[in-house]
């Protein structure tokens, strides 16, 4: 009898069930190697189909592909037979443990809420997911077993490999204990192997079911070409007479590019805004890897917008639109798969072949996270390719606070056992080893030297605090732009929340229309941010009067310089981005003023957004204390900042191991030695190696609290015909690279808006469940999203 994995769609070709798991295997096996894990990972990839052994399945198969509405996606189990298989054969304790690890991934590679926990509390009761999913009676198993051993492996053969995986986890075992972070790194270890079975897996299926090969891609050759490419750019810029602040982004970018002979670890690049941070690191990066033998450069960013521009200038620079991925909007939503149709909805992820494999990659900080700590089996995907890379981390000062301790030990998993460099950039550094959980980085693994003689050399700008007793009103700002016009045309306004910014924009646009009033918010498409920005540029470029109007989103990353800065008190951090849109090419040998304000809760009503109100509060408290004892202040000296993020991290320390409320814990525990759970839980009910409880991370893990949904926007005729075409029937390479187009014309919904605008008839499923379009009506030219769904570009449908 053939016993068959998987028959394809398109023309009934089947392929053997022995040929999947023997190719799975061994792209298992090439995933693994990043950290030694090569055995272990083969056998995760070798086992974890050996369940379609049973008659059970090969029916159900056959029967799915005759008449796919006559049986239930899923409804035959095949995702425990490899775990249990494996589990009979150990003996040692570290046999016990790699089973342990390799088992988990079986069992979840076809599970929507990821990885078992070893350990669970369910309203107030223990429970032991994976241990009951090793004892689970399973029919057919000894069937299962004897067709397995003698289609694909002896059992001798199994054992010795056991014995070699079991080999490398104690080597891992070791390395871990002493650097007394076996706990953590574990539960990386966990989703690491899990992660190179889901990508060969996924990826073994894509090639059967687009009738493709798997090309090798020389890494090595594109990085030295796009290396050229950027010397010739810098080459360039040497030809033109220097000014003061290119004298000294020049004298940074190249200590970047000395700094990438250091090897692999943890750095910080601390250049102040406007100073070059972006090509200064991508210079680092690329030497570095290629010092190295990096497999890939990753961009992590905290906003689309600073993704948006820097993807743009990395395009152009490197003369490439081929090989740079950007990846910040979940159109395709994969966490509404539930048990009976992820096979199906697994099978149209592995044809948008959507695994990290490109060499340079942008994206963003949320979508990062959700690759180490979310669920679903999309997102667990990538993280093997984060080994073996280098990792940039733009303004990493915006890593979301709960998330912190966690982001500080997946770091030192990177660099300990993945051998990734991690850069992390920023002109106002956090404070990162005040906190719990800390990640220590030497003083000498800054990149640049001199850091205070360097932020005198850079200052452009003087912060003047402003403080009302009762506040500022609209009309307030309205007199203090006036007034400002008197020197300076050109006036960036930047304010916390985008009802402050739309009533503001508004009274301006009708106070002073002569202005040129601009608005940009989050409620905008990316492209449509880029439209206006670009409108902004011109008018700043041919010194015109303007004014924009903004959310903080400009503030991180946006090359654009204003002669005057209005900002709503903030943290210091934020204040710092928002004076380095002013004056920023030293435009001005004067220093221009940044006007730090605090507007009335009437106005900006910052309450319900903790972390900013706490901001809000520590920067008032330093102004006021210096009033008070009329001392100096200097708001953004670097010592300032550092005494600020300590007493940031203090004052939300609760915090920054990502609380939960049901079951009352916190998830850097839960990834760690669980000690709490593994106390309560008792011996009698759990007797393995493992306590994480990577199912419960998972399944409470969002980086932003409630996580949003990205929806096709149709901004401009670009946008329409994005939508157009995938509302049609597709082949999967064409969706593939109409949704790639769809990352700029996506916007990002908080559930509550998604539900709102579906129930009022505003949201259009797309073709193939990729997603979902917003009609025209909800879409405003000016603001962008229009929840009430009557927007001035009109009231069409399609």
């Amino acid at each position: 009898m053939n016993f068959i994995a998987h028959i394809r769609e398109s023309d009934g070709q089947k392929q053997l069930l022995r040929q999947h798991l023997l190719e799975t295997s061994v792209l298992a096996e090439k995933n693994g190697s990043a950290i030694a894990m090569k055995q272990t990972a083969f056998l995760a990839g070798l086992l974890h189909d050996c369940g379609k052994y049973s008659d059970a399945f090969q029916t159900y198969l056959r029967q799915a592909a005759k008449e796919p509405n006559s049986v239930t996606r899923g409804s035959v189990d095949h995702s425990t037979y490899g775990g249990q298989l494996l589990w009979e054969l150990a003996e040692s304790a570290f046999e016990k443990l790699a089973v342990e690890i390799i088992a988990n991934g079986i069992f979840a590679h076809h599970r929507g809420g990821g990885l078992l926990d070893y350990i669970s509390l369910n309203q107030g009761e223990f429970d032991v997911p994976f241990k009951n999913r090793l004892n689970k009676k399973l029919p057919d198993y000894l069937q299962v077993k004897e067709r397995f051993y003698q289609e694909v492996i002896t059992e001798d053969e199994l054992r010795a490999s056991l014995k070699e995986s079991s080999q490398e986890i104690a080597s891992f075992f070791q390395q871990a204990r002493n650097l007394k972070r076996h706990g953590s790194s574990l539960f990386f270890l966990n989703k690491f192997i899990y992660s190179c079975l889901l990508d060969a897996d996924r990826t073994n299926t894509y090639l059967f079911e687009s009738g493709q090969v798997a090309v090798n891609f020389d890494t090595a050759q594109y990085f030295t070409q796009a290396q050229r490419y950027l010397e010739d750019k810098f080459a360039f810029f040497a030809n033109f007479p220097p000014t003061r602040i290119q004298t000294l982004r020049q004298q940074m970018s190249l200590a970047c590019l000395e700094a990438a002979q250091r090897p692999t670890d943890i750095y910080r690049l601390s250049i102040p805004t406007g100073g070059g941070k972006t090509f200064g690191s991508l210079r680092f990066s690329l030497a570095h890897a290629l010092r190295h033998n990096k497999k890939r450069i990753i961009y992590v960013v905290p906003f689309t917008t600073i993704l948006e521009q820097n993807v743009n200038e990395v395009r152009t620079a490197l003369h490439d639109t081929e090989h740079i991925l950007e990846h910040h909007a979940n159109i395709f939503f994969e966490d509404e798969a539930d048990g009976k149709n992820v096979e199906e909805l697994e099978r149209k992820q592995a044809l948008l072949e959507d695994n990290w494999e490109a060499p340079i990659i942008f994206t963003t900080m949320v979508r990062f996270l959700e690759v180490v700590f979310g669920g679903s089996t999309r997102n667990p995907r990538r993280f093997h390719q984060l080994m073996e890379a280098v990792i940039v981390f733009d303004e990493i000062q915006a890593i979301p606070a709960n998330c912190i301790e966690m982001f500080n030990f997946l770091l030192e998993f990177l660099k300990n056992f993945g051998q990734t460099t991690s850069l992390l950039c920023t002109a106002t550094q956090p404070a990162l080893d005040s906190v719990a959980v800390k990640l220590t980085i030497p003083p000498e693994n800054e990149l640049i030297a001199n850091l205070p003689e360097i932020y005198q050399a850079f200052k452009r700008t003087a912060v003047q605090p402003l403080m009302k007793p009762e506040g500022w009103q609209v009309a307030d700002i309205v007199n203090l732009v006036e007034e400002i016009q008197q020197v300076d045309q050109q006036i960036l306004i930047i304010l916390n929340t985008k009802a402050a910014v739309q009533k503001v924009y508004n009274a301006l646009h009708e106070e002073l229309p002569e202005s040129n009033c601009y608005h940009l918010s989050t409620g905008m498409c990316g492209q449509h941010r880029q439209d206006v920005l670009t409108g902004i540029k011109k008018r700043l470029e041919n010194h015109k009067p303007v004014i924009c109007v903004t959310t903080p989103l400009i503030e991180a990353g946006v090359d654009i310089s204003f002669a005057a800065v209005i900002r709503s008190t903030t943290g210091l951090d934020s204040i710092a981005q928002a004076a380095g849109r002013c004056n920023r090419n030293g435009e001005s040998e004067i220093l221009k003023n940044v006007y730090v304000i605090n507007p009335q809760k009437s106005l900006e009503n910052v309450s319900r957004l903790s972390q900013i109100k706490i901001g809000k509060e520590l920067t008032e408290e330093r102004i006021h204390k210096a009033a008070f004892t009329q001392t100096e202040l200097d708001l953004l000296d670097p010592q300032e900042v550092r005494n600020y993020f300590k007493n940031y991290y203090q004052a939300i320390a609760p915090t920054l191991g990502y609380p939960i409320k049901e079951p009352p814990t916190n998830l850097v525990l839960l990834m760690n030695d669980n000690p709490n759970w593994r106390s309560g839980c008792g011996t009698a009910l759990f007797s393995g190696v493992l306590t994480q409880s990577p199912g419960t991370i998972a399944k409470n893990f969002q980086v932003i609290e409630n996580l949003t949904k990205s929806v096709i926007v149709p901004y401009e005729n670009a946008g329409k015909e994005i939508i157009a075409q995938l509302g049609r029937d597709l082949k999967p390479e064409e969706t593939r690279e109409w949704l790639k187009k769809a990352q700029r014309y996506a916007i990002n919904l908080f559930e509550r808006d998604f539900q709102a605008l579906g129930k009022a008839g505003l949201l259009v499923p797309l073709a193939g469940e990729v997603g979902y379009a917003l009609r025209e009506s909800a879409y405003d030219k000016l603001f962008g999203l229009n929840l009430e769904g009557v927007s001035l570009m009109g009231l069409n449908f399609f």
